[in-house]
């Protein structure tokens, strides 16, 4: 059962996600049949999907990915925030509630117990990584070791594209809902805008093999071009005061946020595989490739760290938009730029010909190594 449990680990985690090219490097079963599947799996190349280690966990995994997953996501957003914030489980330590008006009469509502309800889960998962996630040994790093990554430009450039893709997700989860009953007072929207955030979320988990199969790069590069329409279209339906379609283009935001996602996290262990070879020619195979995953493991990291600001900025945004000009329409302009900057960025450095990932993403090679600039 412990290499069922590591592998479960490793999904939950997202497989579209990790460096593979090493995958006893994230599994480290004592069963010699695990290991010899894993020995198969490895010779298949550095840019294969770690979809399974041997027949049973094929089927076991699959269940994962497509049932178990997106359960625990739909079961998030449907069930335990609604209900947390309907009542106050927190006692006096939650806080006093926010009447909101429904019909002729005010209803409390514990907003802030969205997100105390997992100040518990949170807790615990750190106290079992770190008691218990013990088993990865090579994987370690020391802070020295990791802050390498603040010379890496492309740290810097993937913390703007993850905030574009991760950060417009949990922004436009925190403020979707009060956006659109602002613009729309006379539609109870509360019952549908959880929509939202479960179609990112579910995207996001469901998507990954479109990265695995086209590239992280090309696949966000569209990404960015599909943001860009939806922010558009919001616009055009503001304008048009139809709430149908406000609703819609928000979905499609969210969708294709959730696909961005798993998009950019898949590029960040390739442009490290890439610019190892540029950065260290003299150093063997085996040595660049385990810099490559110890700056990955570190940029991926602080680049959600950076990208989580997008919870403030983008209802920020909005308010600061709605103060000075009456309306969100300024913001989400600012948002547009923004996204075109992304496009830009992402083509330029990464996806046109003669990229960092062009020829990654196309089946060449791509791998040759080039001397490190002084």
């Amino acid at each position: 059962m412990k290499e069922f449990f590591e592998v479960c680990r490793i999904e939950f985690l997202g497989w579209h996600e990790l460096p593979i090219d090493r995958p006893e490097f994230f599994l480290q079963p004592h069963d010699a049949a695990v290991e010899e599947a894993l020995d198969g799996r490895a010779c298949l190349g550095k840019h294969a999907p770690v979809r399974s280690k041997s027949w049973t966990f094929d089927r076991e995994n699959e269940i994962i990915r497509s049932f178990v997953v997106p359960f625990c996501e739909t079961l998030r957003f449907l069930f335990l925030v609604p209900l947390v914030i309907a009542a106050g489980v927190f006692g006096w330590l939650g806080g006093e509630p926010v009447m909101v008006s429904e019909g002729d009469r005010q209803v409390p509502l514990w907003l802030q117990n969205a997100g105390f309800v997992w100040v518990p889960f949170i807790i615990a998962s750190a106290f079992a990584a770190w008691f218990g996630m013990n088993d990865l040994a090579t994987a370690r790093a020391s802070f020295a070791e990791q802050s390498v990554i603040f010379q890496r430009k492309h740290n810097w450039i993937m913390c703007w594209l993850y905030t574009g893709t991760f950060g417009s997700f949990i922004g436009y989860s925190a403020g979707f809902p009060l956006l659109a009953k602002i613009q729309f007072p006379e539609i109870d929207v509360l019952p549908y805008v959880f929509l939202g955030p479960l179609i990112g979320s579910l995207s996001r988990v469901s998507a990954g093999w479109v990265s695995d199969k086209y590239g992280g790069g090309r696949v966000t590069l569209w990404v960015f071009i599909a943001m860009a329409l939806g922010v558009l279209g919001v616009l055009y339906f503001l304008s048009q005061e139809n709430f149908a379609g406000f609703f819609a283009m928000f979905l499609f935001l969210f969708f294709a946020s959730g696909v961005g996602n798993a998009s950019t996290f898949q590029m960040i262990p390739a442009i490290m595989r890439k610019e190892m070879d540029r950065l260290m020619p003299r150093a063997t195979e085996a040595e660049r490739l385990q810099h490559a995953e110890k700056e990955s493991a570190a940029i991926i990291g602080f680049t959600s760290a950076i990208a989580a600001y997008g919870a403030f900025f983008i209802p920020k945004g909005y308010g600061t938009s709605i103060v000075l000009t009456g309306g969100p329409e300024a913001a989400l302009v600012v948002f547009l730029l923004f996204y075109i900057t992304c496009i830009v960025l992402t083509w330029a450095i990464y996806t046109r010909p003669g990229g960092l990932l062009y020829d990654v993403e196309r089946g060449g090679d791509g791998m040759t190594p080039r001397p490190a600039e002084a």
